[in-house]
């Protein structure tokens, strides 16, 4: 299994801020057979990409708590039909 960052944890690194305390964040681990490994390494960018635009998204103002898990269900679907 691989330990992937989460989002919170590369940003802290990015800014030189990896003592503070990472408030939501937790190692996601990921049971891979290599194919990511094999993929472009700008792969682990393009989807840190994704989530700081979904994070910002979801904690926007205009954003109401009740939209955020269909919303979420509904970019993974999108990621998923472009993938194929």
């Amino acid at each position: 299994m691989k330990h992937i960052k989460t989002f919170e944890q590369f940003q802290n690194e990015q800014s030189g801020s990896e003592d503070k305390p990472v408030e939501t964040s937790e190692t996601v681990e990921v049971n891979e057979s290599g194919y990511i490994e094999a993929m472009d390494p700008d792969i682990d960018t393009a989807i840190m990409d994704i989530r700081r635009i979904f994070i910002e998204w979801k904690e926007g103002p205009a954003t109401e708590k009740s939209d955020i898990e269909p919303a979420r269900k509904e970019l993974l679907k999108y990621i998923e039909k472009q993938l194929k």
